[in-house]
């Protein structure tokens, strides 16, 4: 149960970096990359 709530705010989190990053315009590979989720 826990885990299903730490997930939900992880996803959160790298929702907003992303979208963060695609306001810089450049880093969603290497993020992908070093985070090791594809989406």
């Amino acid at each position: 149960m826990t885990v299903v709530g730490s997930q939900s705010n992880v996803r959160n989190r790298l929702l907003k970096i992303f979208s963060a990053i695609r306001e810089e315009g450049g880093r969603i590979d290497s993020l992908r990359r070093a985070v090791g989720v594809e989406w």
